[in-house]
């Protein structure tokens, strides 16, 4: 018997797929709850509880005696709807490049902060780090190891709610990465530049440590534009 809950996100990836393919276009109503439990066979319990979580998401809004609304997702999506359009291989090419500009904006603002805030257990937890990337053998090892270098850089860097938000894009990262550390010779590019960027911080440049992060991503940057394939060509 399937579950409620994977009921639940079943009825959601249909809509979000229905919305980011352009199916829905925003203000666009849905079907009344109830036409859409007759023509797909979900009962309104699984359903309401899916419009809660495409609201959650910002894909919809939801009006007393309107109905279901689509959302312009451009405005009012979080960063869930963005894992939802790599999830389903719906990312463009304009978003794409959005999303790893803000991430580039973050991390090399985070590189410079942890050159001036680090302390010893930041530079100590960097290190490890480093010495987990040079015992890594398989791919899963080494998007692991990524993200553990690069969420404990943002940490060093002492402000929190750049943490967070890197925290909220691991699941697109971590997609995009991986596609990343399939080309030959590019993690030990990846170790080296690393091993760069914590000498940096722990000489407390803050100029360098900047510099070297934003060469480090604009690397990875590259590398993912030139495989990416827009949305129904791949």
């Amino acid at each position: 018997m399937v579950k409620r809950a994977d009921l639940t996100s079943l009825f959601v990836s249909q809509v979000e797929r229905e919305i980011f393919s352009g199916q829905y276009q925003a203000g666009d109503k849905l079907p009344p709850l109830r036409e859409i439990a007759r023509s797909t066979g979900f009962s309104r319990s699984v359903i309401n509880a899916g419009v809660v979580e495409l609201r959650n998401k910002g894909l919809v809004n939801v009006y007393p005696r309107q109905g279901v609304i689509v959302a312009d997702w451009r405005k009012q999506g979080t960063l869930s709807a963005l894992d939802a359009m790599i999830a389903h291989d719906l990312l463009d090419l304009p978003t794409l490049t959005n999303l790893l500009d803000a991430r580039r904006f973050i991390e090399c603002e985070c590189a410079g902060l942890a050159a001036v805030n680090a302390g010893e257990a930041d530079i100590r937890a960097l290190k490890e780090i480093l010495a987990l990337e040079e015992q890594a053998a398989s791919i899963d090892d080494k998007v692991r190891n990524d993200w553990l270098f690069h969420v404990n850089l943002c940490a060093a860097g002492g402000n929190i709610t750049y943490v967070i938000i890197i925290n909220s894009m691991r699941t697109m990262i971590d997609t995009l990465v991986r596609r990343f550390y399939e080309q030959p010779d590019v993690y030990s590019f990846v170790t080296a530049m690393h091993r760069d960027i914590v000498t940096a911080i722990e000489r407390a440049d803050e100029s360098r440590a900047s510099l070297l992060t934003l060469r480090l991503l604009r690397h990875g940057e590259n590398a993912i534009l030139e495989q990416f394939e827009p949305a129904g060509q791949a």
